[in-house]
């Protein structure tokens, strides 16, 4: 995949292109995606998924992002996944918050983008004052030769699927039903940092990755989680919490990673969190910790022998 991050000078080949934000890449994003993805099977030009960062919500109102599902590089990774040829981070200002719709039709779709078909929801604004409309996107198509796909919201037990509606899982710590609004576990990408060394002392090493401060987390507590290290797949065990003497309540993701023992500080891993397995504990002593992961463990291993075996 290639991408084109926070620049607004490019031009790209005839595509097909799908516009979003797509926190979280849930199951209707991946509609409109998978969607592009065809249509440029069928004729035979590359698709291009078309993301504004930051957030325009969080730019108009001139506050930092929060609560982001995925940071760029999580969404970043999901969207490679799926296959999409051209990844478009587009730098949101409020020069573009104030373009006129027709301007950025004219200027970004048709003379940077070329699109051939534009995929979107049918909620999709563009434009100052979010004034650009699906009937008025389908009008300037006709004049600049692209055709508009639009579609309607998918829901799951009759309520949309939303990003919205993602977080409230995230914060309640179901991520089982994170899994079935998205079709993939919640994900953490970080590279791993000097922490205390703790859990090495005991016999457990962890690797710690600091989170970004607008990323959204589950709750505080212990998790069934996949780590990922240099490609290969390991069940590990997952520490959401606060970073030890953090004055800024920042926070950390640590996890315990199963049948392994490497040095990888400065790498980066990609953890999967998907299932609550505790809440956070205050420690009494080294001696607590070791006989709550002892304990955290044998919950882990009867998680996984349920998957297993159903």
């Amino acid at each position: 995949m290639k991408t084109i991050l926070q620049t607004n000078v490019f031009e790209l080949p005839q595509c097909i292109v799908v516009f979003g934000n797509f926190d979280g890449v849930h199951k209707g994003h991946q509609l409109l995606i998978q969607e592009a993805l065809e249509k440029s099977k069928e004729l035979g030009i590359p698709s291009a998924l078309f993301t504004f960062r930051p957030h325009p919500t969080f730019v108009v109102m001139g506050k930092p992002e929060e609560d982001i599902i995925f940071t760029p590089e999580e969404k970043k990774k999901v969207v490679e996944d799926m296959g999409v040829d051209y990844y478009i981070e587009y730098p949101f200002t409020m020069d573009v918050a104030n373009m006129a719709a027709e301007v950025f039709v004219e200027e970004v779709i048709y003379k940077e983008l070329h699109a051939k078909y534009v995929v979107v929801g049918v909620d999709f604004k563009f434009g100052k004052g979010r004034s650009g409309s699906i009937p008025l996107l389908e009008a300037l198509g006709r004049t600049y030769g692209f055709k508009v796909i639009a579609f309607e919201k998918l829901c799951d037990h009759h309520r949309v699927i939303s990003s919205t509606w993602l977080r409230q899982e995230v914060k309640k710590g179901d991520m089982e039903a994170f899994r079935e609004l998205t079709g993939r576990d919640f994900i953490v990408i970080g590279e791993v940092e000097h922490g205390r060394s703790i859990g090495r002392t005991i016999g457990f090493p962890t690797a710690n990755v600091a989170i970004s401060p607008s990323k959204i987390l589950p709750p505080n507590g212990v998790y069934a989680s996949y780590t990922t290290v240099k490609g290969i797949r390991y069940k590990s065990i997952t520490n959401v919490g606060p970073k030890p003497a953090s004055i800024s309540g920042e926070m950390v993701v640590e996890t315990y990673i199963l049948d392994f023992d490497e040095m990888i500080y400065g790498e980066t891993i990609l953890i999967e969190i998907i299932h609550f397995l505790r809440e956070a504990y205050n420690l009494k002593s080294l001696d607590h910790l070791k006989s709550l992961i002892q304990e955290d463990l044998k919950d882990l291993d009867n998680y996984f022998e349920t998957l297993i075996n159903g």
